[in-house]
């Protein structure tokens, strides 16, 4: 990609960053550098994919800490995908949790029936997976979905929110989309923002956090979701195919580079985003 082509596409992947660093500026200087050389646009297959593992350091989810997040994942899936642009709330490469066809019907008839049995009936579900590497088995058993439950066995450890569209602007990265995501996955006290859209808020962050994350901004976008034909679907698929057989893009290749949780030996305890 060269300074102000039209042209050529191209994606960054960050640096390990840690929820105790002061990771904001650097992410308004690389953006304040691709605007400064760069012609950004946005095509239709841009997206932003969030990576958080408990450390860099190396740190694995325990399985109650996992029981606890997919929980979340779930009670907050509906919000979720209310907050979306149309593009990305059904979005083949980046489906609903509990609308996955991959996931068990079990959970997702769970689910479908909480308005009716309440939550307890599909928490109790989550409640009887005994290892984390039976997660992406036995409750989301699939890669292209909101939140990816494959790399957090591998190397890399982290747990992949898939789901946002891709951003312009550091501050468009933050709110709504990276924030909330890390929050999310703290599992910090339930509240609700202006607009009544459940909302977990950045108490349990580090300082560094603060401030960053504007919850007003999480608001429902209130158009249908693109809706994709039948060749659409048939060429995503075959993509999915050849993506499957060529390994796994971030863990890939988050695991060749020497920050990574696992290969990354000092440096602080805070959660890890990408």
């Amino acid at each position: 990609m060269s300074p102000h082509s039209k042209n050529m596409m191209g994606y960054i992947i960050s640096r390990t960053l840690s929820t105790n660093e002061d990771w904001q500026d650097e992410f308004a200087n690389v953006f304040k550098v691709l605007h400064k050389d760069y012609e950004v646009e946005l095509t239709p297959g841009c997206s932003m994919h969030v990576h958080v593992s408990p450390s860099n350091t190396g740190k694995r989810y325990t399985v109650l800490e996992l029981r606890n997040i997919i929980k979340a994942k779930a009670y907050f899936d509906n919000a979720t995908t209310r907050v979306m642009p149309p593009l990305r709330k059904n979005n083949l490469w980046a489906k609903s949790n509990m609308a996955s066809e991959k996931t068990t019907k079990n959970l997702r008839d769970a689910y479908a029936a909480v308005h009716v049995n309440s939550w307890r009936p599909l928490f109790a579900i989550f409640d009887k997976v005994k290892a984390p590497v039976l997660i992406p088995i036995e409750v989301f058993n699939d890669k292209y979905i909101a939140w990816n439950f494959r790399n957090f066995t591998a190397n890399c450890g982290t747990i992949e929110f898939r789901r946002p569209p891709g951003v312009r602007t550091a501050a468009d990265a933050c709110d709504g989309y990276g924030l909330e995501c890390l929050s999310d996955i703290q599992v910090a006290p339930y509240g609700r923002n202006s607009q009544g859209f459940p909302y977990i808020g950045p108490p349990k962050l580090e300082g560094p956090c603060q401030g960053s994350l504007n919850s007003g901004n999480v608001v429902e976008n209130a158009s249908p979701a693109t809706a994709f034909s039948s060749a659409d679907i048939r060429e995503i698929d075959r993509k999915k195919v050849i993506k499957d057989r060529q390994g796994g893009g971030f863990a890939q290749k988050a695991n060749s580079r020497s920050n990574t949780p696992t290969s990354r030996s000092s440096s602080s305890s805070g959660s890890s985003r990408r």
